[in-house]
């Protein structure tokens, strides 16, 4: 079975992966991302999603150029949960980008760096040493190879590839799940508001783009409940007429431990 070392191994190769191949490349570590999605398929299916200028300035990510920008929002208006009150919350400068080109662009960043990118290869099974994890045992089209490495990154998410075959890892909330809903609407009549919008109580949002709204809803519920959620959200407070052009849905991970840890070989 082919092998191959290296210092660090990250397995998944979305914003997450990417960006940890981009800042371990760049200290001169030989960096390796595993990524089951091929070249040919879209790193992210979600479409547009929200990131602060705050963030760019720690992360130390650039700010994109005005061509990949879908809009600016200065700030978010935050209503009450009886809809009664609403307060503008100035100063938290919001990015409204397409995900897919945002990993594209730290993709570029960190093979730039040196990070090797292994796009159309699944991780199947951790290697240990005997208990330690050393490396990461991949599947390909033409079959599998074997990663060594001293520190495997679990960049994947939900999914917990890594950690779930670390049995001492114990996440609080590891059991929940949190789920989000949204609706891309066209020709909203009458219109929504302008901007961003936060609905707390629903935990729903509302965002206005050059061409369309984006409606959405996450609850810590099964995806059926959020939908179901959702719909009622809508009846009560956006009964218009309108075009749905698409619909997202999907997991987050909001319940679970937000720190970096380090455990047996393997970077959270």
């Amino acid at each position: 079975m082919p092998q191959q070392f290296a210092d660090v191994v990250i397995v998944s190769g979305g914003p997450i992966g990417s960006y940890a191949a981009w800042k371990f490349a760049e200290r001169g570590l030989k960096t390796i991302v595993l990524e089951a999605k091929t070249a040919n398929e879209p790193p992210s299916a979600i479409g547009a999603f929200h990131i602060e200028r705050e963030a760019f300035e720690r992360t130390g990510i650039p700010l994109p150029p005005p061509e990949q920008v879908i809009c600016v929002y200065p700030g978010t208006t935050v209503h009450s949960p009886n809809r009664e009150m609403a307060i503008w919350v100035g100063g938290v400068e919001t990015y409204a980008l397409d995900l897919a080109d945002f990993i594209h662009g730290l993709r570029q960043r960190a093979k730039k760096a040196g990070a090797k990118f292994h796009l159309g290869e699944t991780a199947i099974d951790v290697l240990r040493d005997p208990y330690r994890i050393v490396g990461i045992r991949s599947r390909t089209a033409r079959g599998a190879n074997d990663y060594h490495a001293p520190v495997v990154v679990d960049a994947t998410g939900l999914a917990r590839f890594v950690r779930r075959r670390v049995p001492a890892m114990q996440f609080p909330g590891d059991d929940r799940l949190f789920t989000v809903y949204m609706e891309y609407w066209e020709n909203a009549q009458p219109p929504l508001a302008e901007g961003l919008h936060s609905y707390t109580g629903a935990n729903g949002w509302t965002a206005k783009y050059p061409e369309y709204w984006i409606v959405g809803i996450g609850q810590p519920t099964p995806l059926s409940q959020t939908k179901a959620q959702h719909a009622a959200w809508v009846a009560k407070y956006y009964p218009v007429k309108k075009k749905v052009r698409r619909a997202v849905s999907g997991a987050i991970p909001y319940a679970f431990s937000p720190p970096t840890l380090v455990e047996d070989g393997v970077l959270v």
